[in-house]
């Protein structure tokens, strides 16, 4: 049993506060003093203490890091006193409350000395004395002191080091009044003893090796009951003899005597070895009870075979088809029962099993269970691949509401999972009605991953188990199942909830080494930040009673900053575990989630894709898929920049990137795209034509344009159709005008002598790997917000032939009221117009997301001042004048403030700063599995000068924080994506949700993978399903319908087509040739465009004379000139 801990975490569990001292702060919870250890109150005669200076030390390299005392009371005296009385040598005062000791021979001052003014903060029980500083501690020797000097007594055969695994493992008590002749007096009957860490007593028999670890020189901790004797030390013991004539170790002979005499109960089989990982009985147990006998565990299982007595405290029942032999024997069963003092009740690992009959007396063969356990599963077994949640209460975005299930509805909305159940169930509802099929003739599970966010009981728990177990699926368990604190789980899997001293620096959340070989999505060792944010993420670290076994694996754990896992225990050295997965005998898996994750958080979103894969195995419906596709918009346009002067707040000078500032960009994706090997990084770009005539008309002589205007061409962005009656008309067809000299010009190359970006732009066009473009007029226009004239009076789906467009400037939050155009009720589906709302009916609108990088600047001060300029307009705060540096408003507008209350704008203060928080934002939203695309405009392409190294322009520099952030994480390259592709992604996902299909795996009794049956879910067009590549061929894939695969990382994923599958074919397919128009057909198309746009005309009639005499076209012009070009190439 583990000694009583001196410093306990009252709540049982460890969590991050707002401020730097990481997972818990000083003074939450006060120092409790181990009530097993007798108190001093002032050093002994004749030690004297020498003042050695301030030192400074290590977060992760503790100069003094034996031992740490932290408390609110803190005085250099009781520092002193604590480090004597504990052995040391050295001891060292810090940050105002903490006591750290050092052994002989410390090197105190290996980190360097610093002034005594570092060492300056006050000490919390005593305001006029220093207790050293921040990684500054000040350092005392204690002189001239003697260890004990009492003679030990007879039969004393030296000071031996021990481990977990222990020299002694038979009777462990833990003593106030510890001493080599009370620990004697315990151990009667036995051959050996020996004293521990001040205060344990061990007992030996003869055939135990106490030389097993060698000598050791640190049995230097006084007993608690004579300070004069030693008792051992960390991890050093104190051995003796209980025969005098005994002073060798032994060969192999038996104990000298028999263990104490037991009075057993009718019915007692003997003394059987049991294990962590296959226990002998798996049903109930009480962990902790403090009247344990055979009398009172046997009326506990009262209805079962057989019960079972283990670690003086434990009482296990069993059925009558569990085999109590299957370990073999033990002679281990020593311990005192807590209720019976004279009788044993088991040891460590080893069980006194009884018979609840008497007349049962030899372990089972195949003989039924007394209650009714699972059916035993000999041929395959079916498994619906739909994952599972369990909760108490529905799963909501509140963060107090089961955080970890709400990520993972997310997750599986993103990645394609067409079927997820999610469960509300009380702790009196039957899990297996809903885990399993019973109506198929096959054994057959309806969950291929069962999450579980709430606390099931003892009667689930067994439900889950047996459906692990038989159908190999896996489980997991997030904190709010509060497996950390359930006695059934903290004993099974060998952990406690509270460490033996507080965690005083921020701790990270680190995939360990053997975590990292679980999965291929995740970067081995990631770690992540609970306390980036306020309030911080709640953690409930757990620490290893002993050295794991074979069945359990510490998958992450609470490091610190140089990535070190955090050390606790009894002696300070005993494994941590963030996640930790359990293997039982039956085969059944489970997953312990110790930290706790929020939607809100990068940092959450690679823990989910771990979780996923750790669960499914890389089987799953769906598709995991990480793009990164920006879209620059206005092209070729000439902007300012932000500057405030409290009017328009634009910069007098426009800018307007050259074909070389193209050039780089395009370089900068490729660089990208080696170093992030089989990444598809490429950038499209929405082309303005206003902007190329803009530039040209100022510099071509000869060209002219429509008369009076040529503001049709060149009208920014926003501009109303109508002011004061005059027209400001963009036309649609402007290149087929009747312009004087405008078609020529293009064709003799004249614009492109004077545009050096359009001649670059061309120059790309023919290479799709490295630029994609669309046509600024047609995608950008009407969609500004969406106003119902955009649709009426601007442009048409079916004037432009497009259905399709990109909804602009998209928020996903409400600021400065600005239109939401994502669906609300699924971020992952496209909105469509409706009459009512927008003036046309059926228009598919595809997010396209602002970036905090997007508005017209070149400069990062720029992007800083109106970021900041927009947060103080729409928060209402004073001054607006961003160059002023106040950011203290702290406004409560609804604009400004979400729905979870905190603020939806922020203010970030320096470049480094925003792009941190995009960096962040962005991969975030990579990893929930978004694939819209990201908006920038053409001045960010510019070189900044102030970002990065200074030649990068913001989006350069955008791309590659990003990608670091994203690659930390995430070891899948990423994909790109061009807008009208986006498209039909969108259709095909929404198909895929609408129709519900899913598909059911058949498994052997090894748990391998013989085939797959598909369930239609009508109309879902093509069904995602993923394998992982390296098993993909030894996966069989028989009777799937399979129209498409594609490899992508570590995944193989199989595109599926429904029985009654839509028309719409994925991404990347070509197109039927056989769905070419005829030259009728193209024909009968323009006419038929020419009526739908005279029936739908871009402006009202009274108009139309104004439009003719300035030249602009009419619908039946565009018409005409396609009939004539079909007449000219001879289609006619």
């Amino acid at each position: 049993m583990p000694r009583t801990q001196q410093l306990i975490l009252a709540t049982g569990a460890l969590w991050a506060t707002a401020n730097a001292a990481g997972i818990r702060t000083h003074g939450d919870v006060p120092l409790t003093t181990s009530a097993t250890r007798r108190l001093q109150t002032s050093l002994p005669d004749g030690v004297v203490t020498s003042d050695l200076g301030c030192c400074r030390d290590g977060r992760s390299d503790r100069v003094l890091e034996q031992e740490l005392m932290d408390q609110t009371d803190l005085t250099p005296d009781t520092c002193a006193l604590h480090c004597y009385s504990e052995g040391y040598q050295f001891y060292g005062l810090q940050y105002g409350q903490e006591c750290w000791c050092g052994v002989a021979g410390t090197d105190y001052d290996r980190l360097g000395s610093l002034d005594m003014s570092e060492c300056a903060y006050p000490c919390t029980g005593d305001a006029s004395s220093t207790c050293g500083g921040y990684l500054a501690f000040q350092a005392f020797e204690l002189g001239s002191q003697n260890q004990p000097t009492t003679a030990p007594p007879t039969g004393y055969l030296g000071c031996y080091a021990d481990d977990r695994s222990r020299i002694f493992s038979a009777l462990h008590v833990t003593l106030t009044d510890n001493n080599a002749e009370s620990c004697k007096a315990s151990c009667v009957g036995y051959a050996y003893y020996g004293l521990q860490y001040g205060e344990q007593c061990f007992c030996g028999t003869a055939d135990e090796d106490y030389t097993v670890y060698g000598e050791s020189d640190n049995c230097v901790l006084s007993c608690t009951g004579d300070a004069s004797s030693t008792c051992g030390g960390s991890w050093a013991m104190d051995v003796y003899a209980m025969d005098d004539d005994l002073t060798d170790p032994p060969a192999t002979a038996p104990p000298t005597t028999d263990p104490p005499a037991t009075a057993v109960s009718s019915g007692y089989l003997g003394c059987y070895a049991d294990t962590r990982t296959s226990r002998i009985f798996s049903a109930p147990i009480i962990a902790d009870a403090d009247n344990n006998s055979a009398e009172t565990c046997k009326a506990t299982c009262v209805g079962y075979a057989y019960y079972g007595l283990q670690y003086a405290l434990q009482c296990f029942c069993g059925t009558a088809d569990e085999d109590y032999t299957l370990h073999g024997e033990s002679n281990n069963c020593l311990y005192p029962c807590t209720g019976d003092a004279s009788s044993t009740c088991g040891g460590a690992w080893a069980m006194d099993v009884y018979v609840m009959g008497d007349d049962v007396t030899a372990p089972p063969a195949t003989a039924p269970p007394t209650t009714a356990p699972p059916v035993a599963v000999d041929g395959d077994v079916l498994v619906d691949l739909v994952p599972c949640l369990f909760s108490s209460v529905a799963v909501e975005k509140s963060n107090e509401n089961n955080p970890a299930l709400y990520i993972m509805s997310l997750f599986f909305k993103g990645y394609w999972s067409p079927r997820t159940e999610e469960y509300v169930v009380s702790e009196t509802d039957d899990l297996t009605a809903l885990l399993v099929d019973s109506s198929d003739t096959t054994p057959h599970g309806k969950c291929n991953a069962v999450y579980v966010g709430y606390a099931p009981s003892t009667d689930q728990v067994a439900a889950l188990t047996a459906y692990s177990a038989q159908f190999k699926v896996r489980l997991v368990y997030f904190p709010s199942a509060l497996t950390h604190t359930t006695a059934e789980f903290t004993t099974k899997l060998g952990i406690q909830t509270y460490f033996a001293g507080d965690i005083v620096t921020p701790a990270f959340v680190q995939l360990s080494d053997l975590g990292s070989t679980k999965v291929s999505i995740t970067q081995p060792g990631f770690k992540t930040d609970p306390n980036l944010f306020t309030p911080a993420l709640f953690s409930y670290p757990v620490i290893m009673n002993e050295v794991p076994e074979t069945g359990i694996e510490v998958l992450a754990q609470y490091a610190d900053s140089a990535g070190e896992p955090y050390l606790s225990g009894a002696a300070g050295d005993q494994e941590n575990a963030a996640i930790l997965s359990y293997t039982g005998a039956d085969g059944h898996e489970e997953l312990h989630v110790f930290n706790t994750i929020g939607w809100f958080d990068a940092g959450a979103w690679p823990w989910a894709h771990f979780y996923n894969e750790w669960a499914t195995k890389g089987i799953f419906m769906g598709e995991r898929r990480f793009y990164l596709a920006a879209v620059v918009d206005d092209l070729f346009l000439s902007t300012p920049e932000f500057e405030y002067d409290g009017d328009m707040n634009e910069a007098a000078v426009a800018q307007r990137c050259t074909g070389e500032d193209l050039t780089n960009l395009l370089s900068v994706q490729q660089a990208l795209n080696t170093q992030y090997s089989g990444s598809d990084i490429i950038t499209e770009f929405a082309f303005n034509g206003g902007g190329i005539a803009e530039h040209v008309s100022q510099a071509v002589d000869g060209i002219t344009y429509v008369p009076d205007y040529e503001e049709t061409m060149v009208t920014i962005k926003g501009t109303k159709w109508y002011e004061d009656g005059q027209i400001n008309v963009h036309d649609t067809n402007w290149l087929a005008t009747n312009v004087p000299l405008m078609q020529q010009d293009m064709a003799d190359g004249t614009w492109e002598a004077n545009d050096e970006l359009l001649v670059a732009v061309i120059s790309y066009l023919d290479t799709p790997s490295t630029i994609y473009h669309g046509h600024h007029t047609l995608i950008h226009l009407s969609r500004d917000q969406l106003r119902e004239t955009d649709c009426v009076a601007d442009d048409t789906a079916a004037q432009n032939l497009m259905v399709c467009y990109p909804g602009d400037n998209t928020f996903d939050g409400t600021v400065s009221g600005a239109t939401i155009l994502v669906n609300e009720d699924n971020q992952f589906h496209s909105i469509y117009s409706t009459v009512a709302n927008n003036g046309y009916d059926g228009i598919q609108i595809v997010p396209r997301f602002a970036t905090y990088v997007y508005f017209n600047c070149v400069t990062g001060s720029c992007l800083v001042n109106e970021n900041e300029y927009i947060r103080r307009f729409v928060c209402e705060c004073t001054p607006l004048d961003p160059s002023i540096a106040d950011y203290s408003c702290a406004s409560t507008a609804d604009e400004c403030i979400g729905t979870d209350g905190a603020t939806d704008i922020q203010s970030f203060g320096d470049i480094e700063a925003l792009f941190d928080a995009e960096a962040s934002t962005t991969t975030r939203y990579m990893l929930t599995g978004r694939r819209d695309k990201y908006m920038f405009h053409q001045a960010n392409i510019i070189p900044a000068g102030d970002v990065g190294d200074g030649t990068q322009s913001l989006l350069d520099y955008w791309y590659e924080r990003v990608l670091e952030v994203y690659s930390s994480y995430i070891t899948f390259p990423v994909k790109n994506i061009k807008f009208d592709d986006l498209c039909t992604e969108f259709k095909l996902h929404e198909a895929l949700d609408d129709s519900s299909p899913y598909v059911t795996m058949a498994l052997d009794a090894t748990g391998a993978v013989t085939g797959f049956n598909y369930v239609s879910g009508s109309g879902a067009g093509l069904v995602p399903l993923t394998v992982p590549t390296a098993s993909a061929a030894s996966i069989p894939t028989t009777g799937l319908s399979i129209q498409d695969s594609e490899t992508y990382g570590t995944d193989t994923t199989y595109y599926l087509k429904d029985d009654d599958a839509s028309t719409i074919p994925r991404v990347g397919t070509k197109p039927d040739a056989s769905a070419t128009q005829s030259p009728a057909e193209i024909v009968a198309n323009a006419e038929e465009l020419a009526e739908n746009q005279e029936a739908n005309a871009l402006v009202p009639a009274e108009h139309s004379d104004l439009l003719a005499d300035q030249g602009l076209v009419d619908a039946d012009v565009a018409a005409d000139v396609a009939i004539t070009a079909a007449e000219e190439e001879g289609l006619l």
